[in-house]
């Protein structure tokens, strides 16, 4: 090599340095040239220096890239003309450091010509070329510093959380963006290499890359376990169980609180001061003949009280022992309470015999008994049953122990037993137990038209519907029985039921419903007994109380009656205090309340039975109407406060007569 010549030029922006070099080893043959090396494989922002050898001089070359062409592809006119290199002379070509990835190809134009030929060059058309093989650019990424965190990549999954991470997976020229982040006990500190400060990271992978993520250990709080301090404790507790984060530093244990500290780990960080109630251990202990509750060790906090119950056995009764490791505290009977415990301690619990003194059951004494008491007889003492008397049940609570005797006694009751037959009932009807020498009261009542008879073997008396017996003695009962009432020869008065008048087969007499419709008597044939009545013969809207069964006074005994052709149907009725004095009229109308379609008559009198013709014509209507009561001609004259009959009747056969009665106001 002889005198090299270097001619600059500039091939897409990259200086391109040109040297010719004298020199014939290696040279093709005339017409051929050769480029070397052949093959060639780089990195990232490597450069790699082609050198081409022709057989004959060269007055116009030019270099292209052929294949894998990118943004630094080299291409005409990045050519040399007008040159002057003698054969044989080296033509170099430095790569642009950015090449694309992949294989770059390289082709040599020599004086117009394609190059061919060169180092084993047979002949044909087959181009010279130098290939440039540019692998993908690595990032090389490390964790440091005294915390810990996590390094990810965008694009591409690359995650890094050791101390060094290298990945070659991004292609040349590509934009990679780094992203740190710190784990709970850490912080990032920032970045360092080939990204720097506390901001983002994006690197172009045109060249290996290095980055740097640190990571420094974040300030841990100290800070108490809410647990531990809620819970009273016997002295330090436990370092596993003191601090929900920091580290655990005993304190004291003092009379009234247990202290320590929680201390913060890392600069910056704060420590928390920890307490406790402090606890005690109370032992509670029972001697012989009793128990003490609760019976196991018990541990409270301070100025906490806690209540202990003794009891004994049988007769045995408990004292609590002071002084000593005794707690402090009050008893009250059987219950002991602590007071302000500064130390561990125990509650003794001694047991002893106390006279024991019999009393009576005050429940039991103040009952009526009708045998000695089986349960229940003595509130303290040994029950010893009595000998019952006349009047009272006996028996004693003895004391035990030395303890006194109490006599006990209760009043002796007896059993009446009640008892009705059939045609009425009798109150209470249950057995009753009765003090001795006292009386008791029955009511009796008979079914409408019986009477009663009271007997037993109780004795006493009827008023009324009342049987109150003599005073009692011994068990006994007492019997009703009742019978049929005895024909009434006088009217029985308002509300008592029918009434067939003495001397009559043809009359009945009922009730009136009793002020303005208000009676509690309804079972009058044809439901007379309503506020505005009706009276039907055969069937008709009432025909459910046409019949009445039961003692009609008048006859004795039990009887069936419906109301007839030819019968007289009378209501009692009873004259206002007033009614003298005022206007008021009956009203006999059909059924529908209209005219009535058939033979009836209705009149007023005293006498229940009195016949139509006895009475005054202004009391009396034939055929349908009314009866005006007042005073003056044309009305028919009352007296107050008296007993009337109003008649109806119907004297001939009737498939169906139904009429509506209209109440006078001035009757009661």
């Amino acid at each position: 090599m002889t005198n090299p010549i270097t001619l600059p030029g500039i091939l897409a922006g990259v200086l391109l340095s040109l040297t010719v070099q004298f020199a014939i080893a290696g040279c093709p043959g005339t017409g051929a040239c050769s480029l070397s090396p052949d093959h060639s494989i780089i990195n990232a922002g490597q450069t790699v220096q082609l050198t081409a050898l022709c057989g004959a001089p060269v007055t116009n070359i030019a270099w292209s890239l052929t294949s894998n062409a990118g943004t630094n592809a080299v291409t005409s006119p990045a050519t040399l003309a007008n040159v002057n290199i003698a054969a044989c002379e080296p033509i170099t070509l430095t790569t642009p450091a950015d090449l694309p990835s992949g294989d770059n190809v390289y082709s040599l134009t020599v004086n117009g010509t394609l190059a061919q030929g060169g180092a084993g060059y047979t002949g044909g058309t087959t181009s010279n070329d130098a290939h440039v093989l540019l692998q993908n650019a690595a990032l090389n990424v490390t964790v440091a510093g005294s915390g810990r965190g996590t390094v990810t990549s965008n694009p591409g999954s690359f995650s890094c959380s050791t101390a060094s991470c290298l990945t070659s997976s991004f292609s040349n020229s590509s934009t990679v963006s780094l992203t740190a982040t710190a784990n709970s006990t850490s912080t990032f500190s920032g970045w360092s290499g080939d990204c720097t400060g506390m901001g983002a990271c994006s690197v172009t992978m045109n060249t290996n890359r290095n980055v740097t993520a640190n990571f420094s250990d974040a300030p841990i709080n100290g800070a108490c376990n809410t647990t531990t301090t809620g819970t009273a404790q016997t002295g330090q507790p436990s370092s596993t169980q003191s601090c929900t984060s920091g580290n655990y530093q005993a304190g004291t244990t003092g009379s009234t609180a247990v202290t320590w500290t929680c201390q913060g780990i890392n600069p910056g960080a704060q420590n928390a001061s920890c307490s406790a109630p402090r606890a005690f251990s109370i032992t509670p202990t029972a001697g012989a003949n009793g128990s003490i509750t609760p019976s196991s060790m018990q541990t409270v906090a301070y100025n906490v009280p806690v209540s202990f119950t003794a009891r004994g056995t049988g007769s045995y009764t408990p004292t609590f022992s002071t002084g000593g490791t005794a707690c402090p505290g009050t008893a009250n009977g059987n219950t002991f309470t602590t007071g302000t415990l500064t130390s561990n301690c125990t509650v003794n619990a001694n047991f002893s015999i106390n006279p024991v003194n019999g009393a009576c059951n005050t429940t039991t004494v103040a009952s009526m008994l009708t045998a000695q008491p089986s349960t229940n007889q003595c509130s303290s003492g040994t029950y010893v049953a009595g000998t019952n008397t006349t009047s009272t049940v006996p028996w004693t609570c003895t004391g035990a122990n030395g303890g006194t005797t109490a006599n006990c006694s209760a009043v002796h009751g007896y059993t009446v037993t009640p008892s009705a037959g059939s045609g009425g009932s009798i109150s209470p009807s249950s057995p009753q137990v009765v003090a001795f020498n006292a009386t008791k009261s029955f009511t009796v009542t008979p079914n409408g038209g019986n009477t009663a008879t009271v007997g037993g073997s109780c004795g006493g008396s009827m008023s009324g519907t009342t049987y109150t017996t003599s005073a009692i003695v011994n068990d006994c009962t007492v019997s009703a029985s009742f019978s049929p009432a005895a024909a009434s020869t006088s009217d029985p008065g308002l509300w008592t039921g029918l009434w067939i008048p003495p001397r009559t087969s043809n009359v009945i007499v009922a009730d009136q419903p009793g002020t303005r419709g208000t009676g509690a008597v309804d079972y009058l044939p044809g439901c007379l007994n309503q506020g505005v009545s009706v009276v039907v013969n055969g069937a008709g809207d009432c025909s459910s109380k046409a019949n009445y069964t039961g003692t009609v006074y008048g006859t004795g005994n039990s009887a069936s009656v419906t109301l007839g052709n030819g019968q007289v149907m009378s209501i009692r009725f009873m004259s206002s205090a007033d009614a003298a004095s005022n206007v008021g009229v009956w009203s006999l109308v059909g059924a529908a309340g209209g005219n009535i379609g058939f033979t009836t008559s209705m009149w007023l009198s005293t006498e229940p039975g009195a016949a139509l013709s006895s009475v005054a014509g202004n009391c009396q209507i034939t055929g349908g109407g009314s009866i005006k009561i007042g005073t003056g001609p044309g009305y028919c004259s009352v007296t107050n406060s008296t007993l009337y009959y109003l008649n109806i009747s119907v004297p001939g056969p009737c498939a169906n007569c139904a009429v509506k009665l209209y109440e006078n106001r001035y009757f009661q």
